[in-house]
């Protein structure tokens, strides 16, 4: 039978083979629940908890481009122009074309139901990778073609940055320009997560860890957000791609 798996949060923990002097080992208590009642009522608290939270039309917007480029990423409004005030879940969702350093259109959304629009222009630095030297189409992006820093994305898309581990197994999409941004772009960049599959799921509530099965219905790289299911509820949540089939729960 589907089960939850529970475990309480530590801020210290040792490996039990050869842990760290002066930390404890992590203790953790198992319990197993259905999935189709314990589980189901923490991913829907955390959903409920997400719809009283106010957000600000800057803030919401922060967080879509955040979410869409990766970890790691700064990201700063610089001018706004909207009518919507703050309000409780507000979302942003960007114009497709949606570059940095440049006004962009965004849709403003409260618990599903469009609630107005911004036109904002966004700041972003990031770690990144640049081309070394210009590297031919098809060939592998090698450790020695590229370099990663940190710094100011100018006039690029909102879209996952590659990071180091990624850029080392990919392949140049097209010929690639010295100096030039290393995005998925120039690069064929496969998704960690793809739609159809199984996915681990796990939810933060409070000191609380809960962890759950789930089945994709998109597909998307590190930091990116999906849509997932529970096959016993079919009900949709949305998710933020945390690894290889992995998720952290959108509360």
């Amino acid at each position: 039978m589907d089960s939850l798996r529970l475990s309480p949060l530590r801020t210290t923990e040792a490996r039990r083979h050869g842990g760290v002097r002066g930390c404890r080992p992590r203790l953790v208590c198992c319990y197993p629940v259905p999935l189709g009642t314990l589980a189901l009522w923490l991913l829907a608290c955390a959903s409920a908890f997400a719809g009283t939270v106010v957000i600000s039309p800057q803030v919401a917007i922060e967080r879509a481009v955040r979410e869409r480029i990766g970890p790691g990423a700064v990201v700063t409004v610089t001018s706004l122009e909207t009518d919507v005030a703050p309000a409780a879940g507000l979302e942003a969702i960007p114009d497709p074309g949606g570059r940095t350093g440049v006004p962009v259109r965004f849709q403003l959304v409260a618990h599903g139901t469009r609630v107005g629009t911004a036109v904002a222009t966004v700041r972003v630095e990031a770690p990144h990778a640049r081309s070394l030297h210009a590297i031919a189409r098809d060939e592998p992006l090698a450790a020695e073609t590229w370099q990663m820093v940190t710094g100011e994305l100018k006039d690029l898309p909102f879209r996952h940055l590659p990071t180091g581990d990624e850029i080392a197994t990919l392949k140049a999409r097209r010929d690639i320009a010295p100096d030039e941004v290393i995005t998925d772009a120039v690069a064929v960049v496969p998704p960690l997560v793809r739609s159809g599959e199984t996915v681990a799921v796990t939810v933060h509530i409070g000191s609380v860890e809960a962890t759950a099965t789930a089945v994709a219905s998109g597909s998307g790289h590190l930091g990116e957000t999906i849509r997932i299911m529970q096959p016993s509820s079919r009900r949709l949540l949305n998710a933020r791609i945390s690894g290889p089939a992995a998720v952290e729960l959108i509360p």
